[in-house]
């Protein structure tokens, strides 16, 4: 099966996180970007 790919911005906080969390879960090939850098695992 092909995998789904997905564009996140704003996922180092709130909902953009949560998103980013729920597509992981998933197995979804993702791309990700946030204007400042959380620090941490994120």
């Amino acid at each position: 099966m092909e995998r789904k790919t997905v564009f996140i911005t704003g996922s180092n906080r709130g909902i953009g996180k949560a998103i980013l969390k729920k597509f992981v879960e998933e197995e979804y090939n993702i791309v990700a970007c946030a204007r400042k850098d959380a620090g941490g695992d994120s």
